[in-house]
């Protein structure tokens, strides 16, 4: 800028012509002056600007690995693979949440949860959502009374958010699969990739988690055999590119009969990339995809 301006003012040309040459020279450094003093400003601004941003950032991504486990356990005899895709830059805490946890009677349970909103508020029923459920399944064997108990909790401490679950109890026998008992609280219903091919849903819709103080939850039997492959999944990964794209349950069950015959973490993936575009990072709302698989007998136990 100054060796833009000193010039010109000294040959008498641009803003600051018509003045005698040390008057024009005087102007044009003063000019220079307060600009370079208002760059230096808006440097110290735009830098702080940038911190305060990645400090947010860096609490929003500490706040939303506390709201997930830090890893999968081990079922014995089950493959397990999930995958957690936050939307947007990740400043945001979503209420997407899943856990696995291990009854005392050698069960398990199963959750995949969507608080809807997101941010501070969202965080808080997330965390009281996972924690009213890991809490309940230690005295409940019911998934809808587990439910129910959570949509009591939502009621008296975060009224003003409403929550979707779709909770699955595992009792798993060596010699027959395993035995699925599947609550659904207004959330989207599991798949069942059978080892022939066949993809089923699983379960019966039941009301928002929240919303009423009497919500309608059942229990839904069901069976898993050696080959099939249990799929959770949040609705982020329906409505990734809403409204531009709804992905129907008619292409969300071709592309897991794709998946046939694969691992768990293969599914997982098949059903991703049928699904989502890819090199696409920007989602509508966060995705969460769980998968449970019974290897076949067949199968190498190296592998399972």
């Amino acid at each position: 800028m100054a060796s833009i301006a000193i010039p010109l003012s000294e040959h008498d040309v641009g803003a600051f012509s018509g003045h005698p040459p040390d008057d024009r020279l005087l102007v044009a450094q003063t000019f220079i002056g307060i600009a370079g003093i208002t760059a230096l400003v808006l440097a110290a601004v735009i830098t702080e600007r940038r911190q305060a941003e990645e400090d947010v950032e860096q609490i929003a991504e500490t706040l939303q690995e506390s709201l997930l486990p830090s890893h999968l356990p081990e079922i014995p005899g089950v493959e397990t693979a999930v995958d957690f895709r936050a939307a947007g830059r990740g400043q945001l805490v979503g209420g997407d949440f899943y856990d696995i946890v291990e009854g005392d009677d050698e069960s398990w349970a199963v959750v995949v949860g969507d608080v809807v909103g997101k941010g501070a508020a969202a965080a808080a029923a997330t965390g009281l959502a996972r924690y009213t459920l890991r809490a309940a399944a230690a005295r409940e064997r019911s998934p809808s009374r587990i439910l129910e108990l959570l949509n009591t909790a939502l009621l008296k401490q975060s009224p003003d958010q409403l929550c979707t679950v779709a909770y699955a109890r595992l009792e798993l026998d060596s010699a027959n699969g395993a035995r699925v008992t599947l609550a659904i609280g207004g959330h989207p219903l599991p798949l069942v990739l059978r080892a022939d091919g066949r993809v089923e849903p699983l379960g019966q819709p039941g009301t928002l988690l929240g919303m009423l103080a009497t919500p309608a939850l059942r229990d839904y039997p069901a069976h898993l055999s050696p080959g099939d492959a249990l799929v959770l999944y949040t609705d982020g990964l329906t409505d990734a590119y809403a409204p531009e794209r709804i992905v129907q349950s008619a292409e969300l069950a071709a592309a897991l009969r794709t998946c046939a015959g694969g691992s768990a973490r293969e599914i997982k993936s098949g059903l991703e990339d049928a699904v989502l575009q890819s090199g696409t990072t920007e989602f509508r709302d966060d995705i969460i995809v769980l998968v449970l698989r019974l290897p076949e007998r067949s199968a190498d136990p190296a592998k399972t």
